[in-house]
């Protein structure tokens, strides 16, 4: 519905050229480009649209920095997007724009917990919720992903009980407010701590909800990840209860969608957005693991090290070393295995990390 508005738009703009509409419709284009999956485009869009948005125009400099932000985690320049979301938010707090401010600072409460930063993120998220309070009252919708981060930090610092607390939370603001990205964030923190719970069925319900909230919106790219959550929770399913029907599932659905014969190809334009780029590829190496492939999984594993080491998502170094070290205990490394899990350890007790390591199960 969105495109054929903005074909008749620009139709009627090539008739008679407007700046400042210009601007606006260059916006809605780049957005269209965006969720059809073709990422570069769309920033090449975003840039010709500030080039013609006039200097006061905060809303739509602030709509613009969060979607760029976006953007540049796609195509895996965190630093950019990062920036990108620092304008965002000073650009939306100058337009008075709260769910503006409250995306942008959700994306860098994200950004920080990629970076192993979970004390920074707890503090942004703190942050939001006074801003929501001041600007919205305590059930402001936007809330909602403030929320949802606050949960996954006391996920990881084991606190179950508050983690469900704070999700069920994000859930109803995001239900309130009718809010997608509520909604969205509420399910996916939800299903990551009923997870930790074993709570498979559960965890697998709220994938459920999420996917019907996104079918609405017409972007594959947001279900693709949902999917991959699945196999995630379906993949630990399988470890805990010894059941292969779930080992299966994720397995298909990794092959169907080119994962699992196509990770040394790369394919972040088919995923938007993702904070952790390694995280599709993690899912590649646990099914590995589960097939017994080890030599196969250390490479890919070898691989995201390096990868993560360099852009300084020191929370995806700490999976994937201790992913690492289970293998080569697998293979009788004793040694090798305990030197990744020293240095696993040795960045993750300073920001508190327990379930990134109680996760994986006894071993």
């Amino acid at each position: 519905e969105a495109e054929a508005q903005v074909r008749t738009a620009e139709q009627a703009m090539a008739a008679a050229p407007e700046t400042e509409l210009a601007a606006h419709l260059k916006t809605l284009r780049a957005l269209l480009t965006r969720s059809a999956g073709r990422t570069r485009e769309a920033i090449a869009l975003y840039r010709q649209a500030f080039e013609l948005l006039a200097e006061e125009d905060h809303f739509l400099r602030g709509l613009l920095s969060l979607e760029l932000g976006t953007a540049y985690l796609t195509t895996d320049e965190p630093a950019a997007a990062e920036r990108a979301f620092e304008r965002a938010r000073e650009a939306s707090a100058q337009a008075g724009n709260t769910f503006g401010v409250l995306g942008a600072e959700w994306h860098l409460a994200e950004i920080a917990i990629a970076r192993g930063r979970l004390y920074d993120a707890t503090a942004l998220a703190h942050r939001s919720l006074r801003w929501a309070e001041e600007r919205g009252g305590r059930n402001a919708p936007g809330a909602a992903m403030a929320h949802g981060v606050l949960a996954e930090i006391q996920r990881e610092w084991n606190d179950l009980p508050a983690a469900v607390e704070l999700a069920g939370r994000a859930w109803e603001l995001g239900k309130r407010g009718e809010i997608a990205n509520g909604l969205l964030v509420g399910s996916l923190y939800m299903a990551r701590v009923l997870q930790s719970l074993e709570d498979f069925p559960g965890a697998l319900a709220a994938l459920g909800r999420a996917e019907e909230i996104m079918a609405r919106t017409g972007q594959p790219g947001w279900i693709a990840i949902i999917h991959l959550l699945r196999c995630g929770i379906q993949l630990a399913q399988s470890r805990v209860e010894k059941d292969p029907a779930a080992l299966e599932a994720a397995t298909r659905w990794a092959r169907d969608f080119g994962l699992l014969d196509g990770w040394r190809q790369g394919f972040e334009e088919k995923l938007p957005g993702l904070h952790r780029i390694e995280f599709p590829y993690l899912i590649v190496a646990r099914i590995l693991i589960a097939r017994g492939e080890t030599a196969t999984a250390l490479e890919l594993l070898g691989g995201l090290l390096a990868r993560a080491e360099q852009t300084g998502r020191i929370h995806s170094v700490i999976e994937i070393l201790t992913l690492e070290a289970m293998v080569r205990d697998s293979r009788g490394e004793r040694e090798a295995a305990l030197t990744c899990l020293r240095r696993a350890l040795a960045l993750a007790e300073p920001e508190g990390f327990v379930r990134i390591f109680v996760d994986e199960g006894p071993e």
